[in-house]
């Protein structure tokens, strides 16, 4: 049966004028006759439900794809809930990462009173940066979820910069390698993050 482009666009639920721009791109299989377009109401069918399956299945693909992508920014031996994950910012590999340079500068302030003063600032600003993970983590609104991990990054930034800039000579390094693991674990972690949100806003 053979339904002209009016009827097919009643069937497909879309305008008249979008099913003949169809037609004519050859999206849909019809036939000129005279002036009129007609439809195979069989060839609409199979077109649009191929078109359909084809449609869940790149749904499923980038499904799958976001899947791993939260999958690699979390630890191994993240909660489960029946089949549902439950996610954390605890779980974020970023926060851990700021999580345990915390205890250790804590742990620096505990045993060199006389740093407590110039650390102070520095830990200040890396809980600053967890404050800001958490409330990313949280955002479900692109645009406040990137300004959060970019608020993040910046207070991170000023950690490291204020640990590489105190002025004592005996724990210099340590003070260094704590900025280092910062740069290095906290900010890689931070970036994917960052590139995560820049897309979802897209």
């Amino acid at each position: 049966m053979e339904l002209t482009v009016t009827e097919a666009a009643a069937v497909l639920g879309k305008s008249a004028r979008t099913v003949r721009h169809l037609v004519k791109q050859g999206k849909i299989p019809g036939r000129r006759v005279g002036n009129r377009w007609l439809i195979d109401r069989e060839a609409l069918s199979a077109t649009f439900t191929h078109d359909a399956d084809a449609r869940r299945e790149r749904v499923r693909e980038l499904e799958e794809h976001v899947a791993k992508a939260l999958d690699d920014s979390l630890p191994a031996g993240s909660r489960e809930h029946g089949d549902r994950r439950h996610y954390s910012v605890s779980d974020l590999r970023a926060f851990q990462h700021g999580k345990e340079v915390l205890a250790e500068l804590d742990r620096t302030i505990a045993s060199t009173p006389s740093l407590a003063a110039e650390l102070r600032e520095a830990r200040g600003s890396l809980l600053c940066c967890l404050r800001a993970l958490t409330e990313g983590s949280h955002q479900f609104h692109a645009d406040l979820k990137l300004e959060c991990f970019l608020r993040a990054r910046t207070t991170c930034c000023a950690c490291i910069t204020d640990l590489l800039t105190v002025s004592a000579a005996d724990h210099a390094v340590s003070l260094a390698e704590l900025a280092d693991r910062l740069e290095r674990d906290l900010l890689g972690a931070l970036r994917g993050l960052l590139r995560r949100a820049e897309r979802r806003r897209r």
